[in-house]
This record gives structure tokens, C-alpha cells and sequence, in this order.
């Protein structure tokens, strides 16, 4: 655990409203049925931070240089002046510099599919980072996918969802997914469109008990085919009736024209995969107290729930150099009947 003054890593939590299901869409080591993740400690020096979620489908991919911080402060640093090096399958693709935010222009059509793709940035100070990842192919997904009435109710008498999704595994590699279901509504006469997401589970299914995260209340669900390889899976999982509601976008998500009920289906990179099941972990232990989520409102209502609070969890990062998470997803959005 961290010890002493603290840093902000600045992850995909700094992107803009449209961006919000990258963080949706960053270990300890806990009881048996949570998998350990190890990482490095952590250091109160200031250190350059490199993140890229890359996508394919879905919004597009994002890339930002920044510097960590402390929490307590709202201004995010980035670097003045930058060079970022992205390259495919060892060619150079393209140089790019940052703007004053710290977002760089991604090339068109940068990564493609089964492609491995990387990046180097090179700081003012002279500081090098570089991330490696791969473009994972999409699955073949049954177009018949539902959700609606599990047919029961739960102890509290609240009606019990199901999701019903048949998909295909490939054989001989390992492979990862992320699924989020989400519901969309399209008021008359509104400048923005409030969003639903289903993300409290009930009773998780096998594969995502073999995960061993759901003390950690994730927003998605992300899983690996330990349990499935090469198989047709047929994932069946039922959430309780309460949502995470009233999300508000500028626009229909993911450029949708009709509203209703979606699954967000992700092929992901286990860069990806493993930055999710840290996040999960992260997020949890920073929730101060019950219902509060920043520590200055928890010194101000109960001083006791910041002596009591959890560790800081420290990040995933698959960068080299520096901080950050470089990942690739392949994105389907599907219609839920």
C-alpha cells in the first residue's frame, strides 16, 4: 500500500462526457476467489503518464500525455511540448504532438484489426515511453440476443432481468471480453439523452464468479475464456432491477438511431482486461464512506470515515517508463429484443 503524500494517476476518468463508457468503461491481494495482481509501489516523485484506449466501432480511440498529480488538486498537468511516435506491425505510422490538453490526434484508421500496434513518447525533460498491445478480431455474436423478465423476483420483490447473448470463443489464444448493457431514451425536444446502465448483477453466472470482482462492484462485466476456450457460449447472467440512471450525453450514444436496450459487446486486449479488474478494485477503495466519493466531503461529515478508509489500490500499467494504460478494444453495439 502507498504510504505518505499520494499522487492523482490521471486515467480515462479525465476524458470528456462523450468518452464515458471507456471508463464503463485501474491490485490487492484479497480471499482465494479474487486473482492477485501484482504491482509495483508507488513513488511520490511526479511521473510522466501515457494513456490510449484504442477502438475499433464504438467512439473513437483516445490518446493523452499528462504528468501524475496530487488528488487534491483539479488541474491535470500535460506537457508543453511532446513527440508521439505511434506504429503498426513495426512501421511508423505516423508523428503527431500534443494539444494544450494533452490529447493527441490519432491517425485514420490506426491500429487495424489483428494488428499490433505501439507508441513512444518522448517528454520535454527527456523522459521515453513506450506501450505495446495487439487489435483483437470481433466475435461472431447471435444477432438474437435479449433482455427483459427473468420470469421471478428477488427477495425484495423487485423484478429480476436477464441477458441472453450467444457468442463464439476462438480457439487456442487467450481472449477477453467486455459486456455492458445499457438502456437509451430519446425525449422530444431535449439537447441531451438521459442513459441507463445495467451494472448490478444478481447472482453471477459462472464465468463471472471465475473472476472473483464482484465485491468490487464493477460498473461492466470483463472476463477472460478460462472457462470456455473455443466453445459457442451462450451467456446468460440476471441483474437486479436497479439502474445507474440519469447519465446525461450531448448526443445518441454511439451515433444510434433508435432508442431502447443495447449490449455493448468488446473484444478486448488482456492490457485492457487487466486494467478493468484493477480500476474495479481502485475505485472501490476510494469510495471513502457510504455515498461519499471525495475526502475533503468526508472530513467535513464524519471525520472518522477518512481514518477508517480503505488503502489506495495502486494501478495497472503496462507503459514503459512512466504510468498509463495502452489497450486495444473491438466494439459491437447490438439491439437487445
Amino acid at each position: 500500500m502507498n504510504s505518505g503524500y499520494s499522487f492523482k494517476f490521471t486515467t480515462m476518468s479525465t476524458i470528456k462526457v462523450p468518452h464515458i463508457f471507456f471508463i464503463i468503461t485501474l491490485c490487492i491481494s484479497c480471499i482465494t476467489c479474487v486473482k492477485e495482481i501484482s504491482l509495483p509501489n508507488g513513488t511520490d516523485k511526479k511521473q510522466p503518464v501515457m494513456n490510449g484506449i484504442f477502438s475499433i466501432g464504438g467512439y473513437p480511440s483516445v490518446f493523452r500525455l499528462t504528468y501524475t498529480g496530487s488528488p487534491f488538486s483539479e488541474q491535470t498537468d500535460v506537457p508543453e511540448n511532446a513527440s508521439i511516435f505511434f506504429r503498426q506491425d513495426g512501421e511508423l505510422v505516423a508523428e503527431v504532438s500534443p494539444d494544450a490538453n494533452g490529447y493527441c490526434p490519432i491517425p485514420d484508421s490506426f491500429p487495424q484489426t489483428g494488428t499490433v500496434f505501439s507508441a513512444m513518447a518522448i517528454f520535454p525533460e527527456g523522459d521515453t515511453l513506450t506501450a505495446t498491445d495487439s487489435m483483437p478480431y470481433r466475435s461472431v455474436v447471435n444477432d438474437n440476443a435479449t433482455f427483459g423478465s427473468a420470469g421471478f423476483v428477488d427477495e425484495h420483490g423487485d423484478i429480476v432481468n436477464r441477458l441472453s447473448v450467444r457468442f463464439a470463443d476462438s480457439p487456442n489464444q487467450e481472449n477477453y471480453y467486455e459486456l455492458l448493457v445499457f438502456t437509451w431514451y430519446d425525449f422530444p425536444n431535449r439537447d441531451s439523452f438521459p442513459i441507463s446502465v445495467h451494472a448490478f448483477l444478481y447472482q453471477p453466472n459462472t464465468i463471472m464468479s471465475n473472476e472473483g470482482d464482484q465485491d468490487f462492484q464493477p460498473w461492466t462485466m470483463y472476463f477472460s475464456d478460462e472457462l470456455f476456450d473455443g466453445e459457442s457460449v451462450n451467456f446468460e447472467q440476471n441483474f437486479i432491477s436497479t439502474v445507474i440512471g440519469s447519465i446525461l450525453m450531448p448526443a445518441p450514444p454511439f451515433g444510434l438511431e433508435e432508442d431502447g436496450t443495447y449490449l455493448l459487446f468488446r473484444n478486448v486486449s488482456k492490457a485492457y482486461y487487466q486494467s478493468q479488474k484493477s480500476w474495479a478494485r481502485h475505485r472501490y477503495t476510494q469510495r471513502v464512506g457510504e455515498g461519499i466519493a471525495d475526502v475533503s466531503d468526508a472530513i467535513l461529515e464524519d471525520f472518522q470515515r477518512v481514518i477508517f478508509a480503505p488503502e489506495p489500490t495502486p494501478m495497472y500499467s503496462n507503459v514503459e517508463g512512466g504510468l498509463g494504460v495502452f489497450a486495444g478494444v473491438n466494439t459491437q453495439i447490438i439491439k437487445l429484443n
